[in-house]
């Protein structure tokens, strides 16, 4: 796995010379900071909130992330966690000589959204994985958030699937 780091100033919010910083970090350090970011994902967009627990299998991430089958994107403000993306990377099961990358998990802290941040964090992404020699990138969204969706067509990435979810 390589580390891809990216540091920036913007201003927003009405800071002035905040320091934005992306990465790709190990499982471990970010896992630890990432609990109250965890509650708000699933608070905010988790399909059966309330019906399901959140309750994360963090021995197969633990797994993935030995196999380096595992990469945790960062987006921090002045250091702190305010955002993160998760993706598995392997060749595909249809395509075994393509190496995909397919997201788990994407969140950016509300209140730094439209601040620039999803934008860093696609661009250290992309940057990481086509280094690391992955073809494919795919992201899911929520219908009920298509803000992601249209921040990704600006990037160049077509909608390709719809996916449907049912509670038995």
């Amino acid at each position: 796995m390589m580390d891809e780091q990216i540091s920036t100033s913007l201003t927003g919010y009405g800071r002035t010379a905040t320091s934005y910083q992306f990465a790709c970090e190990p499982l471990s350090p970010a896992l630890e900071e990432a609990s109250d970011l965890l509650q708000e994902h699933y608070e905010e967009l988790a399909t059966y909130k309330g019906d399901i627990p959140l309750d994360p299998d963090y021995n197969a991430y633990r797994k993935a992330a030995k196999f380096d089958m595992l990469r945790v994107f960062t987006a921090r403000v002045e250091g702190r966690l305010v955002g993160y993306a998760v993706f598995f990377v392997r060749p595909h099961h249809h395509y075994k000589s393509t190496k995909w990358a397919q997201m788990d998990i994407v969140l950016i802290d509300k209140q730094y959204r439209n601040a620039g941040l999803g934008s860093g964090l696609v661009t250290c992404i992309e940057n990481t994985l086509q280094r690391e020699g992955v073809h494919v990138i795919h992201w899911t969204t929520k219908v009920e958030h298509p803000v992601l969706g249209l921040l990704l067509e600006s990037f160049g990435y077509k909608h390709v699937e719809q996916g449907y979810s049912k509670r038995l």
